[in-house]
């Protein structure tokens, strides 16, 4: 069917100038199948865009995570509670300076993870082997911020283990494969090297850093390039 035969009306709208050509508010069929692919396919591309950049704009930047716990580490230094958290509109009574200090410091390291696995989708089979080592990190980091960040740690390990749970269970999570309830069983066991990897990032020798602390847990299958590509990034 012809395309080109097309007259704009006052009211805006396009209509057909043969019999057999759509008439107003309707888009001609194109003279082919292939067009109508195309322009299918840049529709939907559009719509992933729109939906990609409405969550990017919800999701706050790395940089700016980046600027928070700066400020949060600097605060940290010279005061307990106060006035640094009302700049974030958080009421000092319901939290201590050390617990948000330390929820932060945890959150930079799952960002931290998830760009180390998304840097290693390419180069190995299960990129989600990097996830303890990032679990031990944080918690060593975490505990180290004070007896608010030691209190953060237990409460948040625990319900980020339910959270994968859940979302595994609905073929959400790292672990998709196979049946609900074989999804549930792997997320258990995974969810339990998570703990032993948060427990042993809280205990792990305060005269040594964090990352020797957690350094044999990174895989060996991965290049520790992407650590420190990671850790670039972030500057923290």
């Amino acid at each position: 069917m012809s395309t080109q035969f097309w007259i704009k009306d006052a009211d805006g709208k396009f209509d057909g100038s043969l019999p057999e050509v759509p008439k107003k508010g309707y888009v001609a069929e194109a003279s082919n199948n292939e067009n109508v692919s195309v322009v299918s396919n840049v529709s939907k591309a559009q719509n992933v865009a729109d939906v990609k950049k409405e969550r990017d704009d919800r999701i706050i930047s790395d940089e700016r995570l980046v600027e928070i716990l700066k400020a949060l580490r600097k605060a940290l230094r010279f005061s307990k509670q106060g006035d640094i958290l009302r700049k974030f509109g958080i009421d000092p009574s319901l939290f201590t300076l050390e617990e948000i200090t330390a929820m932060v410091e945890m959150f930079v390291q799952y960002r931290k993870m998830q760009m180390a696995m998304d840097l290693a989708k390419n180069k190995v089979k299960d990129p989600s082997v990097v996830d303890k080592y990032y679990h031990c990190r944080a918690h060593c980091i975490a505990t180290r911020t004070g007896l608010g960040g030691i209190a953060a740690s237990y409460p948040a390990g625990y319900a980020k283990e339910v959270a994968d749970l859940f979302k595994n269970a609905f073929g959400r999570g790292t672990i998709k494969g196979g049946s609900v309830d074989d999804r549930i069983i792997a997320s258990i066991k995974d969810s339990i090297g998570d703990l032993a990897a948060n427990s042993k990032g809280r205990l792990g020798d305060p005269r040594i850093s964090c990352n020797n602390v957690c350094e044999h847990l990174w895989p060996d299958s991965v290049s520790p390039e992407i650590r420190d590509e990671v850790d670039t990034a972030f500057g923290v």
